[in-house]
């Protein structure tokens, strides 16, 4: 469940202003959007998706590791949230976790699309679809492992070169 936080949303900064994980919502709007209180390892420009920092735990941030965020850097990777603000590496901040929000996306993406991420950073394209009436193996499992990250929904077409979507 989100708490209500009374905090600008979009603020990041060098120190440390909530418990790493914090589960908020907006209070002035009380939105369906929700935010998780994450760091960033990484820079994490507006608009980009995130991904845990899996490599973190052995670079001496391994209390924060679990909240440590870094830009999807790969085709298909669970995103943890969108970054509505951009972050320097060390940044405390909100990201959305759950709602609609606007992110970097490959041209070519259309309205009511499934989207996975890409291997530009923080980047999303549309899910590759076998469309063979009777797929073999190798096709099935091509798309399989082309669609094993978290799967999000496009709002809208490409519109210089972002979109936005439904986080669920």
């Amino acid at each position: 469940m989100a708490v209500p936080v009374k905090a600008d949303l979009t603020t990041v900064g060098s120190t440390k202003a909530f418990p790493l994980g914090t589960i908020a919502t907006n209070l002035s709007t009380m939105s369906t959007k929700h935010y998780m209180y994450v760091r960033a390892d990484d820079i994490i420009s507006v608009n980009w998706c995130c991904k845990l920092d899996l490599a973190a735990a052995g670079s001496g941030l391994a209390a924060d590791a679990p909240f440590l965020m870094t830009p999807t850097t790969n085709v298909n990777e669970i995103v943890e949230g969108v970054a509505e603000t951009a972050f320097t590496a060390g940044d405390y901040g909100f990201i959305i976790i759950r709602g609609h929000t606007t992110v970097r996306c490959a041209a070519g993406v259309a309205a009511g699309e499934q989207v996975v991420t890409t291997a530009n950073d923080g980047e999303i394209d549309t899910i590759i679809v076998v469309t063979t009436t009777n797929p073999t193996k190798t096709e099935l499992d091509a798309q399989h492992t082309a669609n094993v990250g978290l799967i999000l929904i496009a709002l809208t077409a490409v519109v210089s070169s972002k979109c936005e979507v439904l986080i669920r």
